[in-house]
């Protein structure tokens, strides 16, 4: 890893992201990009006087220990950080969590959806206080290129971590096929669905310390909540497919739900 761009927007909750960032790019010997994104819509007079402020701050947080560059750029803030994105080339994307705007979010999606969206880049999603390095990564396993390619980055980003993955298994018509729950109605897709997670842990490059999962004939969120509840990880890894910067959110629900209501760090990769 070269390269780490944070997003700011001077908050707290870009202060842990910050502090997160450079402490990964401490760790890898990498460059860190600090970018804050002044609206275009303010007076000149005033814009420039708040970019100016903008770059004193951002100098005054940096708590060295690794190269870092400060950019304070104009413009639609998502737009222009996706801009930058494309420009710097970095490895990985660093923000901060999104401060909740409900009618907007459901419209447009949140910042970092935004982001997910508009980058092939993987994006780490920074919600909690930084103390020390991520220990525990809960990966989710759907079979995907990008769920993989979530799962190496989560190895490269946390290499010492403890690592546990799991996997939910829709049986179509459920009710009728198990009236009551009867395990031995759902046995067969339970057994397909072992046979799936084989051939795909065979195809693809994954690290040595991801489990294979043990499939659950479960929603998704009841699977991720019981895994959760087991493990409490610091870092959730996740894949995800988008389509362009204007696209309407399609992440799925659970990705979205997981972005939006952050319970730890998140690492969205797309393949």
């Amino acid at each position: 890893m070269k390269t780490i761009l944070l997003g700011s927007d001077l908050s707290l909750r870009s202060e842990r992201a910050r502090r997160r960032a450079e402490r990964l790019a401490a760790a890898h010997g990498a460059k860190l990009v600090v970018c804050t994104v002044v609206d275009d819509d303010l007076p000149k007079q005033m814009s420039g006087a708040i970019m100016e402020e903008a770059r004193e701050e951002l100098s005054r947080q940096s708590a060295g220990g690794c190269e870092t560059e400060i950019r304070v750029e104009i413009g639609e803030p998502v737009e222009k950080l996706a801009q930058v994105i494309e420009e710097v080339q970095p490895d990985l994307v660093v923000m901060g969590v999104h401060r909740a705007r409900p009618i907007w979010d459901m419209y447009a999606g949140t910042t970092v959806e935004r982001i997910v969206r508009a980058t092939p880049r993987p994006v780490l999603l920074v919600s909690q206080a930084v103390e020390d390095d991520y220990a525990r990564v809960l990966c989710g396993v759907d079979l995907s290129h990008s769920c993989a390619a979530a799962a190496r980055w989560a190895a490269a980003l946390a290499p010492a971590a403890e690592f546990r993955s799991f996997h939910a298994l829709h049986v179509p018509f459920r009710g009728w096929i198990a009236p009551g729950g009867r395990p031995e109605a759902v046995a067969p897709f339970l057994a397909e669905a072992r046979e799936r997670i084989a051939e795909w842990w065979a195809e693809e490059e994954l690290p040595a310390q991801l489990p294979v999962p043990e499939p659950e004939a479960a929603a998704v969120s009841e699977a991720f909540l019981r895994a959760r509840e087991a493990q409490a990880p610091d870092l959730i890894a996740v894949g995800a497919h988008a389509r362009g910067l204007f696209a309407p959110t399609i992440l799925g629900s659970f990705t979205e739900t997981l972005i939006r209501n952050a319970p730890s760090d998140i690492l969205i990769v797309r393949a």
